[in-house]
């Protein structure tokens, strides 16, 4: 006979499965789709240094920037005839926070080109771990402008990956002006960061 379906449980060796709890609970396998869109994202990410050092070539940066917004319009289009047509609606807070998140990533790509532009840019390699300060400046901003405590292991972590930082970036080249707008641009990425937690 079939296994009993009433509320006294499973038949024997059936057994009911188990929702994010337990010991018998799997954890969900990342499928191939998801692994090779991960890996890609990292590719594009790591390619645009020396992309942006290429096209700065044959362009400045002002043209780079109005380029490569325009591309992000372009891709957020269809949501733009939404909420002129009235089909999608945007409160005040949401347009606020919206417009000043869009000026910090806006600051970050603007003064990362700057820095990879003319002869006094920076090398895409030294400009892409310069970049990266973004992450150790945060709990240094989060200190500085909201007087946030930040734990010793914090600090201990972010001056670990300070030092790397400045291991890595040195490549025999003096420092150039390049460096300090690379540095400014991480700057815009960190605020970009800490005000997005605040948003969220």
């Amino acid at each position: 006979c079939g296994p009993d379906r009433g509320g006294g449980g499973g038949g024997v060796g059936e057994k009911e499965p188990l929702l994010g709890n337990g010991e018998d609970a799997v954890a969900p396998q990342p499928r191939v789709g998801d692994l090779l869109t991960l890996n890609g994202v990292a590719v594009l990410w790591g390619t645009q240094h020396p992309v942006i050092k290429g096209c700065l070539a044959d362009a400045s940066p002002a043209e780079l920037n109005f380029w490569r917004f325009c591309s992000a319009t372009l891709v957020f289009l269809p949501v733009l005839v939404e909420l002129a047509s009235g089909r999608r609606t945007l409160s005040l807070p949401t347009a606020r926070a919206g417009a000043e998140l869009g000026l910090w990533t806006f600051l970050g790509f603007a003064l990362q080109a700057v820095g990879l532009a003319g002869p006094d840019g920076t090398t895409a390699s030294r400009s892409a771990f310069l970049l990266y300060l973004n992450v150790k400046f945060v709990p240094l901003l989060a200190a500085l402008l909201y007087g946030r405590s930040i734990s010793v292991p914090t600090w201990v972590s972010a001056a670990t990956a300070l030092t790397g930082t400045v291991l890595l970036s040195n490549d025999g080249a003096p420092p150039c002006a390049g460096d300090a707008w690379s540095v400014a641009a991480a700057l815009a990425s960190a605020m970009f960061i800490l005000r997005l937690e605040g948003f969220a």
